[in-house]
């Protein structure tokens, strides 16, 4: 019996600790906060009266139209599946004029931030004497208010609460009092500290005290007892930056930028820096930049999305134009590239990423330009301020105009540095090469008249041409390695696919191309 006994206590010794063992495996070696599930982002910010995030729009049917289901958008994939031309994000909220509650009353206008976790309440609060002139923010969330007309940015007064906690100056040291809790048997608030008097009170204002809530209270004298609105005539631009922490010390996931105002707002969205620079990154004469960049692009206040240009997608490869204009100088000649527009997330529609449809040529000029037709913001006004900055490109990938089959062949290269070569053989084609060995000129069709387009010399390495027949095509860095990593891994066999036509149709700048002489080698119909 004894030894039975002792048999099965070890292995309910074994099972327990096997249990311990996989619960403390599972949650990183502690246990987790179960109110910190899933992802921590920013819920919601309101007003009390309405949502200033997150952004809305309205779902639309099979056939795009619009409907009467307003949807939070709360991922990309929502965002993309409903926006376009007739169906755009619905303006967020804004705050009235006066010092009114939800409810009617009077009373000090408010912002409620939610997040998904429990808050670090130092990460939003500054126990530093020096942040108090910052409204006693640390600065992983911001509430400033930003003029339209001359760009001055200011900090916006007022006392932060997590939890209805708050940092007081007394005599020269903060300390951390709980100074608003939730009404025991109500919908709203108790105010345990009489420097909190005046801390919004309504029937629903319990949901501005939780360990998941920041409350920021308009307060331009330290005394809350005094009503006041945020400032009117600015634009209050808000931001939640990835810095913040939930308890257990996790950091944000989802950044959140957006704005709103004191009353309608009836000011053109601006590119941010319209008054000095321009804050579209790379710009203003930058130089150097790899031909491989995307570019950022920063406005003061939401934009509609769908406007700035086509959403990043790999299968579209001639994405119809937006808001924006690139155009690249190179070898003399102008001419404008495609691109994709995103904005940097679904919970920031003030900053979008630029990518060309194609890498940018070397060594080139690129003018970015930010124009007043297309672009509106949430409310429906143009931008205001035509932009238009530049930068130039470094060398960066060689670019590439390789002969065609069938006056070429196409080698596959394999080994460690696997690639694809062209061998010419024809060897007077204009294509990129070495502008100081070229058979180019040597073309009797330069000059020849009745020739579309008018043929003429090369004047750098993108037109020079090639080096005579039987040679190796040159990218414009004069390398014969046309294709390598980290476009291809490998070369088990090389296929010669369809013709560039059927991609990019220049039927509209070749006078001999038609859209009915352009057949689809797998349909054999006409492919315009």
């Amino acid at each position: 019996m004894r030894n039975h006994t002792s048999l099965a206590s070890f292995c309910a010794f074994v099972a327990a600790s096997s249990l311990l063992w996989l619960s403390t495996a599972c949650s990183g070696g502690k246990p987790g906060d179960p109110e910190n599930r899933g992802t921590f982002k920013v819920t919601g910010v309101s007003t009390g009266a309405g949502a200033v995030y997150p952004y809305r729009i309205r779902a639309v049917d099979s056939f795009g139209n619009a409907t009467s289901t307003v949807l939070n958008i709360e991922s990309d994939a929502t965002l993309k599946a409903n926006v376009n031309a007739n169906n755009g994000v619905l303006p967020v909220a804004t705050l009235p004029l006066t010092a009114v509650l939800p409810d009617g009353t009077p009373g000090n206008q408010f912002l409620q931030f939610t997040f998904s976790h429990k808050l670090d309440l130092t990460t939003i609060l500054s126990d530093q004497l020096a942040n108090q002139t910052n409204s006693g923010l640390t600065g992983n969330l911001l509430v400033v208010a930003y003029d339209p007309i001359t760009e001055v940015t200011t900090t916006v007064p007022g006392r932060g609460f997590v939890n209805g906690y708050t940092y007081y100056n007394e005599f020269g040291n903060l300390n951390l009092t709980q100074a608003v809790t939730k009404e025991s048997n109500g919908s709203g608030v108790t105010i345990r500290d009489v420097r909190a008097t005046g801390f919004p009170n309504y029937p629903g204002a319990n949901e501005l005290v939780g360990p998941k809530v920041f409350t920021f209270v308009a307060d331009s004298d330290s005394d809350l007892s005094t009503l006041e609105t945020f400032p009117t005539g600015k634009l209050l631009r808000l931001l939640v930056t990835g810095a913040v922490r939930d308890n257990e010390g996790h950091l944000l996931e989802q950044e959140l930028k957006t704005a709103t105002t004191v009353g309608g707002d009836s000011n053109p969205p601006q590119v941010l820096g319209f008054t000095a620079i321009p804050q579209i990154s790379p710009g203003n004469s930058q130089t150097g930049i790899d031909p491989t960049t995307s570019i950022l692009v920063k406005f003061n206040k939401p934009v509609q999305p769908g406007e700035v240009g086509t959403f990043l997608d790999p299968t579209l490869f001639t994405p119809a134009s937006g808001g924006l204009t690139l155009q690249v100088t190179a070898a003399a000649q102008t001419y404008e590239i495609l691109y994709y527009a995103d904005p940097v997330s679904f919970s920031n529609f003030c900053d979008y990423v630029v990518r060309p449809a194609y890498n940018l040529p070397g060594y080139a000029t690129v003018n970015v330009s930010v124009n007043t037709t297309r672009i509106h913001s949430l409310t429906g006004t143009l931008v205001g301020t035509a932009i238009a900055t530049q930068f130039s490109t470094s060398a960066g990938p060689g670019i590439v105009n390789a002969p065609i089959a069938p006056e070429a062949i196409y080698i596959g290269l394999a080994g460690a540095t696997p690639g694809v070569s062209v061998i010419d053989l024809n060897g007077f084609g204009q294509g990129t090469g070495d502008i100081t060995n070229t058979r180019w000129p040597l073309n009797p069709n330069i000059g020849a008249p009745g020739i579309v387009p008018a043929l003429a010399p090369g004047t750098t390495n993108l037109d020079a041409g090639g080096a005579g027949a039987l040679t190796l095509a040159k990218d414009t860095n004069l390398d014969t390695r046309l294709m390598r990593d980290p476009l291809l891994g490998s070369v088990a066999d090389v296929h010669i696919g369809a013709p560039l036509d059927l991609v990019y149709n220049d039927f509209n700048i070749n006078v001999n191309t038609t859209a009915a002489n352009q057949i689809n080698p797998q349909t054999t119909q006409p492919m315009p």
